[in-house]
């Protein structure tokens, strides 16, 4: 067993993986990374122009983040990452030292369309699709509704963590 464990938000553009993750974050007074943070500029570029990212340019947003994970001496740390790719959850699962568990947040396409469409951020509406097509939930993961509320989200979060 880790000694550590790594709370992954999971999901594609405007679930709320963010503010979920702060969320939670703040509820377990625990360090929380945000995923988008760890982009090299070349995948905020590609991704800006309408250009869905492949796993060959996840690789370094990977190992940035979990750098940075591996950094802190937290016993538990939350991060915001799409996750959408069995590829990048494996990366993820397999990181030295950490417990990972995927947490993902389930919002239908037309709530995430109206998400993205009232938000300023590098990710267009025009590639939610590839995203939703890329998507592959693990089986272990905790999927949860992401149209409840915050505070909802987080305490089933917690209640699933604690058993």
């Amino acid at each position: 067993m880790a000694d550590r464990r790594l709370i992954v938000i999971m999901g594609p553009s405007g679930c709320g993986k963010s503010t979920v993750a702060r969320a939670l974050s703040d509820a377990l007074d625990v360090p929380m990374l945000e995923g988008d943070d760890y982009h090299p500029e070349k995948n905020l570029a590609k991704m800006a122009s309408g250009v869905p990212l492949d796993d060959s340019d996840r690789i370094g947003w990977i190992e940035s983040m979990l750098k940075s994970a591996n950094y802190g001496n937290a016993p538990v740390m939350v991060v915001a990452c799409s996750a959408l790719t069995p590829f990048v959850q494996e990366r993820l699962s397999n990181a030295p030292d950490f417990d990972v568990r995927f947490i993902h947040l389930n919002v239908p396409r037309e709530e995430l369309v109206k998400r993205m469409e009232n938000r300023e951020h590098f990710m267009p509406v025009s590639l939610l699709q590839s995203q939703l097509d890329t998507l592959s939930v693990p089986d272990s993961a905790l999927t949860v509704d992401g149209l409840a509320d915050v505070e909802t989200i987080t305490d089933a979060i917690i209640s699933q963590l604690e058993h």
